[in-house]
């Protein structure tokens, strides 16, 4: 059974301060993959950078932008789609049998461990803008040595635990892997930072930080601990310590 946490995420999470990862699509759902690595997360206060694309079934958004005149009617349009996709993925709107995994979302988000930006590919002018199909990242330690990976999974429950998908491990201390870990931090560095010349990188409203701010309820990092392992438990997932006491 394919299962890309256990043999990616989870010792990454272990041992790194940042995740910086693009991808297609970042789902929510990812947290009950994530789930046995989030008091790693919160401990270590690993920084979460997620950089997601348009996804295909919201093509149409990437019509009706380059259909647009002027570069300002292009750029509130994009700004404006961009927020519906943030919203979604910091589950706003989100009731009832999800509350737990919400709130941890939230929480990460407020507390600025979390961020997510939204990158559509474009040519050297800012026009013909279509969607940015990489899906990279890599996990960076305190040390300044890191892994990288580049593959076809993206950041979702599917993906990274039933799909098949197929990733290909860079580390930079291996001299055989050094090139390569490089050239692939590089170039995500680059689109994060929105230095890349073929990218467009929108950031989420302060409207929609000031309501995730809001919203939040879980006052620091113990309770989180707490909220935590009341998600394990309703998912029925198992932490690497209680693993190890079976």
């Amino acid at each position: 059974k394919d299962n890309l946490y256990e043999s990616l995420h989870r010792q990454g999470f272990k041992n790194s301060k940042v995740f910086r990862r693009q991808t297609a699509f970042f789902q929510p759902s990812v947290f009950k993959c994530w789930g046995p690595s989030l008091n790693d997360i919160i401990k270590n206060n690993i920084k979460l950078e997620i950089l997601m694309a348009v996804a295909p079934n919201n093509i149409k958004i990437l019509n009706a932008i380059n259909k647009l005149e002027t570069e300002k009617q292009r750029q509130n349009y994009l700004l404006r789609e961009a927020n519906s996709i943030f919203e979604n993925s910091l589950e706003l709107a989100v009731r009832g049998s999800y509350k737990n995994r919400t709130r941890l979302i939230r929480y990460l988000y407020a507390k600025g461990q979390l961020e997510l930006k939204l990158s559509i590919s474009c040519d050297e002018n800012k026009e013909n803008l279509s969607l940015s199909h990489e899906k990279i990242g890599y996990f960076l330690n305190d040390n300044g040595d890191f892994i990288s990976f580049e593959g076809s999974a993206n950041e979702s429950e599917s993906a990274l635990l039933r799909n098949g998908e197929t990733v290909m491990i860079f580390n930079s201390n291996d001299p055989n892997d050094r090139e390569t870990a490089l050239k692939q931090k590089k170039e995500l560095d680059e689109k994060w930072l929105g230095q890349d010349l073929y990218s467009i990188v929108c950031s989420p409203s302060d409207e929609i930080t000031q309501r995730i701010k809001e919203s939040v309820d879980i006052k620091d990092d113990r309770e989180f601990l707490k909220v935590v392992k009341e998600f394990l438990d309703e998912e029925n997932i198992s932490t690497e310590e209680e693993e190890e006491e079976i």
